[in-house]
């Protein structure tokens, strides 16, 4: 202990997905998909500097996360 604060602890959670990057790609950026699994819309055209938005899928409207795009870069087909 540094003085009277203790160490902050951090913890990484790690996923490991059985899938193909395409599959992993589509499930973030199709709307249909996310809102089978996180009971959200991921709404943007994907492009660096586009708006992002979570919005619900329970058709209230309401928008609960806002972002920008930084980077979108798709996955290439596997050779």
């Amino acid at each position: 202990m540094e003085g009277n604060r203790a160490k902050a602890a951090t913890y990484a959670y790690v996923p490991y997905i059985e899938t193909t990057p395409e599959n992993v790609w589509r499930t973030l950026v199709d709307s249909e998909i996310t809102r089978r699994y996180w009971l959200h819309d991921h709404v943007s055209d994907w492009k660096p500097g586009s708006h992002w938005e979570h919005r619900r899928a329970d058709n209230s409207g309401t928008v609960d996360i806002t972002g920008k795009v930084l980077e979108s870069v798709a996955p290439r087909a596997s050779l």
